[in-house]
């Protein structure tokens, strides 16, 4: 669910970006060829940033792998901790509650329900 509303706001951000910029760079200039020559610089000029990226265990353009001492995690999780993708759900017991509230618990991994 909170993926789907990132993707929105991101989504909606580079299409507001985007109409911002076109009626900034255009509205400055009479002509529209002029405004396709600036729209055309800004393209070039930030796509040269591309040859700033690094990447630790890749590298980058000027740089092999593990050259930088960078690291791109700087708040560091517990030891022992595992995320969502290392957990094992075969032995997982719910707890609902019914119309009536009264509560039941179903066994997941072994197949049993108990009511």
């Amino acid at each position: 669910p909170a993926l789907g509303i990132v993707s929105g706001m991101v989504g909606a951000g580079g299409n507001a970006g985007a109409v911002l910029t076109l009626w900034t760079i255009f509205k400055q200039v009479d002509r529209t060829d002029t405004g396709f020559m600036i729209l055309g610089g800004v393209i070039i000029g930030t796509s040269f940033l591309q040859w700033l990226i690094y990447f630790p265990d890749a590298g980058g353009m000027f740089f092999k792998a593990g050259s930088l001492n960078y690291d791109p995690q700087r708040i560091k999780p517990p030891e022992g901790y595992r995320g969502a993708d290392a957990l094992d759900y075969n032995n997982v017991t719910l707890s609902t509650t019914d119309s009536k509230g009264d509560m039941s618990s179903a066994k997941t991994g072994s197949g049993t329900v108990q009511a």
